[in-house]
């Protein structure tokens, strides 16, 4: 994978969403509360890891998703979802249109990858 610099950068853009990243910050807090309650009320059992599990992945989901970075190089362009990041040789690039493709359709957060027509 191809790291890129700020000097060859002839395009950058951060794109982020309040909402989504609001979603999973208020699902980490709750199931924070929830392991915190169960754990106090009956001690560490089987549902109080369950609680805490999905904290730890929400958490995780609300600092690593927070914001994606798109780059662009004369030879490459480069996203980047946190830790996770994908370089694309420009070579590889065929074509480049609007997309009209649904949300409902793609939906979720991360990175996905779809066939469009």
């Amino acid at each position: 994978m191809t790291r890129l610099t700020r000097g060859d950068c002839t395009y950058e853009e951060r794109v982020s969403s309040r909402g989504t990243e609001a979603l999973f910050v208020v699902l980490a807090l709750l199931f924070l509360l929830l392991f915190v309650w169960r754990a106090a009320a009956v001690g560490i059992g089987y549902l109080a890891i369950a609680f805490f599990l999905l904290f730890a992945f929400f958490l995780f989901y609300s600092l690593n998703y927070r914001t994606l970075i798109i780059r662009m190089t004369p030879d490459a362009l480069e996203f980047r979802f946190g830790i996770f990041g994908w370089t694309v040789s420009l070579a590889d690039i065929e074509d480049c249109q609007l997309d009209d493709t649904s949300m409902w359709r793609i939906g979720g957060a991360g990175i996905h990858f779809t066939v469009i027509r």
